[in-house]
């Protein structure tokens, strides 16, 4: 039998992974595209965000949930960088147990356009040096 505390992380773990299912149906893989670097950042910014919220109630973060009626408030953003970290943690558990390093996308080749850009770009003025059409690759934006 079940007590109370198990039936509440049964049903928070739950709905965790329902959401990040639905999330890998819409975005696929894309939280891994930039690399552990690009996940780290991206439950930082989480962090980030729950901290800035936290602050103002002296870092009582149950005050601070309490007083936040915001459906994306600071309830959602703990919800959020725990499915972060889950998906980070499943992530490296699946390749230590695959015995690969974790996969994601040689960032080499768009950081070596990027270099050469940058240094043909330093001498021309402000507006000619910002990225045009053709410089999708060297920064693909998060949704892609």
């Amino acid at each position: 039998m079940e007590n109370e505390l198990e039936t509440s992380l049964r049903r928070v773990t739950e709905d965790d992974i329902a959401q990040l299912l639905r999330k890998e149906m819409e975005y696929g893989s894309s939280w891994r595209r930039r690399g552990g670097v690009g996940a780290f950042m991206m439950a930082a910014r989480k962090w980030d965000r729950l901290e800035v919220s936290v602050t103002g109630k002296g870092y009582d973060v149950f005050a601070a949930a309490e007083s936040d009626a915001r459906e994306e408030g600071v309830l959602d953003d703990i919800g959020d960088l725990r499915r972060y970290l889950l998906l980070i943690e499943a992530h490296i558990r699946d390749c230590i147990a695959a015995k690969a390093k974790p996969d994601y996308p040689d960032p080499g080749p768009a950081l070596q356009r990027a270099a050469r850009r940058s240094t043909t770009l330093a001498n021309r003025d402000e507006w000619s040096s910002r990225p045009g059409p053709d410089d999708d690759d060297v920064m693909p934006h998060p949704g892609h």
